[in-house]
C-alpha cells in the first residue's frame, strides 16, 4: 500500500450534498436503506497526478504514519473530521482495501439521483485551484 498502487474509491461532498438534497425534496423517488455513491477509483499515485497536471506543480506520494497524518491535519480539521478519516484509513488497512483484495466499480447512483455526472477529481482541483497554491485560469 505504501507504494502508491493503492485503489480508494472517491466521491465528492459536493455529490453526496446533492444527491442527499435531491432525495429529501423529491419524496417520489425510489427508497433504499443505503445509496453507493462512488464517483470514481484511482490509485493513490493516479491521484498525485491529477493535481499534478492541473496545478502545475510537482507532487509526489510519500507514505506516512497514521500519527503523522493525523499531526499534519489536527490543525486544520475538527476532531470529529479527524476521527472519521483516522478510523476509514485504518479501514482501508485492515480490510484489504486498497490492496487489490476488494474491487471497486464507479457506481451510477449520483448520475440516477441527481440527473449529474459525479464531480471528477480532476474538476475538483479545476474548480479550486488557489486552495492548493495553484492559479485560477479564466477561459
Amino acid at each position: 500500500m505504501g507504494d502508491g498502487s493503492a485503489v480508494f474509491p472517491l466521491v465528492s461532498a459536493e455529490d453526496v450534498s446533492r444527491v442527499a438534497a435531491t432525495l429529501l425534496a423529491n419524496a417520489g423517488l425510489p427508497s433504499t436503506s443505503a445509496y453507493e455513491l462512488v464517483g470514481e477509483v484511482p490509485t493513490v499515485n493516479e491521484s498525485i497526478k491529477t493535481p499534478e497536471a492541473v496545478l502545475q506543480k510537482p507532487i509526489r506520494y510519500v507514505p506516512i504514519t497514521d500519527e503523522q497524518r493525523k499531526e499534519a491535519v489536527r490543525d486544520r480539521i475538527n476532531p470529529h473530521a479527524l476521527d472519521h478519516l483516522s478510523h476509514l484509513w485504518q479501514y482501508f488497512r485492515s480490510s484489504g482495501v486498497g490492496r487489490g483484495e476488494t474491487e471497486f466499480h464507479i457506481t451510477d447512483t449520483i448520475r440516477s439521483v441527481t440527473g449529474k455526472d459525479p464531480l471528477s477529481l480532476e474538476q475538483f482541483f479545476r474548480n479550486n485551484p488557489e486552495v492548493f497554491g495553484g492559479l485560477r485560469r479564466t477561459a
